[in-house]
């Protein structure tokens, strides 16, 4: 368990074997409790790996992330597959397409949907493939999800600009903006966005006068978000898209479930 107090390392307390449940509290614990055969100094060499892409070339990765590149190298030298297995019926093109499916996993999802705020991993090749024009947004303020999730998305993109070279251009700073989340005006009206597969859907309000798709903001009363937006399109607080304090950043994914309470 994590013990900022433990000599044997500054997150790690091993639990005594011949301790009981009370002494430890294990109930109250158990997002902290981390059960392995590995020995203390090997875990959190482990824990890494887990958070490796699925596409991993390191050879050190574990099974779960290297198996399906493994057998992929494996296909390409001629190797061999065990026999009676599945994976004698692969044809080349499936082999293929495999690849290609591991590898865009390795991109980070990125595109944040205008209306429900869901991440998507971009498309292959220009970033309009993942755009679609809504006719009533004249502003990013008109997408739903960017008044609920503003300060998340900020961030995001933060993040994502300080990977750039100190020397990056202000242009090369937006594209890395608008990579995230876009809404740029569209000639005719309307925005260019980034929607999910399911927003689009909703969206769809049947085809323009040049018959390609016409999509238009869908009503609340349509979709299932509790993020504060009631059927007249207005936005009260929740606690989902407020501004988080700076104590939070210091805490774990289950400390911020733990303290998370929303209004009611």
């Amino acid at each position: 368990m994590e013990d900022a107090s433990a000599p044997s390392h500054p997150l790690v307390h091993m639990v005594d074997s011949a301790s009981s449940v009370e002494a430890e509290d294990l109930f109250n614990n158990m997002h902290r409790i981390v059960i392995t055969n590995l020995p203390d100094k090997d875990v959190w060499e482990a824990i890494s790996m887990v958070n490796l892409h699925a596409h991993n070339v390191n050879p050190g990765a574990p099974e779960h992330l290297a198996m399906v590149n493994h057998l992929i190298e494996d296909n390409a030298l001629k190797k061999p597959m065990l026999k009676g297995s599945n994976l004698e019926k692969l044809t080349q093109p499936q082999w293929k397409n495999l690849r290609k499916h591991i590898i865009s996993l390795s991109h980070p999802m990125t595109r944040c949907c205008f209306q429900c705020g869901m991440l998507n991993y971009p498309r292959k090749g220009d970033i309009k493939a993942d755009t679609i024009v809504v006719e009533d947004i004249e502003n990013k303020h008109d997408c739903r999800a960017y008044r609920v999730f503003r300060y998340y998305i900020r961030k995001l993109v933060k993040d994502r600009c300080d990977r750039l070279p100190d020397e990056a251009t202000s242009a090369e700073r937006r594209a890395v903006r608008n990579g995230i989340f876009l809404c740029e005006p569209a000639d005719g009206g309307g925005c260019h966005v980034f929607a999910c597969k399911a927003c689009k859907r909703l969206c769809r309000a049947g085809n323009t006068s040049e018959n390609k798709p016409r999509y238009v903001k869908c009503s609340p009363a349509d979709l299932d978000l509790f993020d504060g937006v009631d059927e007249e399109n207005e936005f009260h607080t929740i606690g989902i898209g407020d501004r988080q304090p700076k104590a939070y950043e210091n805490l774990s994914c289950n400390d911020r479930m733990l303290l998370g309470v929303l209004k009611v």
